[in-house]
């Protein structure tokens, strides 16, 4: 076991991370009653996000929106996910999609993304299971694929076919370049529900999800409250290690997101990942590209459109 202790960074300064050899559980992403960003009225869900337009708002701005449902992600679980007692009906809806697709692609705007963790019990005691968007891969050979914004904390995986998987540790307003050809996903890594804002040019923007339904997401990442524990579990089938116990870490549940996010930067902490074939960085680690200042909003890049960003996406 490895502690540490410092005097920087949140006030969960003291943290255990263990390698355990338990078989480990699994990951998702939605709403539950606890953790849901959304009520129920007349049979219409309206969501609760802070700075969240209405959806009426969003369909006037030309926004096409896609909600996911229980029934939607079940397909895509795990054998660790599948562990978890979850008590939602098919038709519980889990995450928000908003899609902007303007008839002309210079007036079009950011994509947005709004979902929570779900729910559960695992040997009757309640776990959170840190959202995630499943994952998907991006065939095309570009570049740049997509560019994200994350406005809270979070992480994304990023693995291209052979190589080791990278995983970009988020803070708020953080943001991160998507190539293309490879597998992506989004996680959430704090208790409050996550949004992300997103850009890709429509015409070149094809995914699928054909290897999630084999075999489910990369990682599974979920929190026991009853034990102060947040767990990383990594899906042998995905990474390029004999090594895939988990990651384990005592915290609690307050500032989670900063917490986590102070860790990444930790060298023991980028071991631990490495010895599973994950590379951990963040989001300040990774240099900025031309046409998409780090120190500016995602949305206010999208509206300018400047000469190098129309380069970027080949508007």
């Amino acid at each position: 076991m490895h502690k540490q202790s410092t005097s920087k960074g949140p006030a969960l300064i003291n943290i255990d991370i263990d390698i355990i050899g338990e078989s480990g559980f699994g990951c998702g992403m939605g709403y539950t009653q606890s953790h849901i960003p959304y009520g129920e009225i007349d049979g219409k869900f309206t969501y609760d996000f802070a700075g969240l337009p209405e959806l009426k708002e969003l369909e006037l701005e030309g926004y096409k929106l896609n909600e996911r449902k229980f029934k939607d992600i079940k397909p895509l679980f795990s054998e660790d996910y599948n562990k978890f007692e979850f008590l939602y009906s098919k038709d519980t809806g889990v995450y928000l999609g908003a899609e902007h697709s303007p008839a002309n692609v210079l007036d079009k705007k950011g994509n947005l993304t709004f979902f929570g963790n779900l729910e559960a019990r695992l040997d009757n005691k309640p776990a959170i299971i840190m959202a995630s968007s499943m994952g998907h891969f991006h065939p095309l050979d570009l570049e740049v694929q997509e560019e994200y914004q994350f406005n809270n904390f979070g992480a994304m995986t990023i693995q291209k076919e052979n190589k080791e998987t990278y995983m970009i540790f988020m803070k708020p307003g953080g943001k991160v370049t998507v190539p293309g050809k490879c597998h992506m996903t989004i996680y959430n890594m704090d208790l409050a529900p996550l949004d992300v804002i997103d850009f890709a040019n429509p015409a070149q923007n094809t995914s699928n999800k054909d290897l999630q339904k084999q075999i489910g997401p990369v990682l599974c990442a979920y929190y026991l409250p009853d034990k102060t524990e947040f767990v990383f579990k990594f899906n042998p089938k995905h990474i390029n290690s004999d090594n895939d116990s988990p990651i384990r870490i005592y915290t609690p549940k307050s500032n989670l997101g900063e917490t986590l996010y102070f860790y990444a930067k930790n060298q023991e902490f980028r071991r631990k990942f490495a010895k599973r074939g994950i590379k951990v960085s963040t989001c300040e680690d990774h240099p900025k590209i031309l046409g998409i200042p780090k120190d500016e909003p995602l949305s206010d890049i999208i509206k300018e459109k400047s000469p190098e960003f129309r380069r970027i996406f080949n508007l």
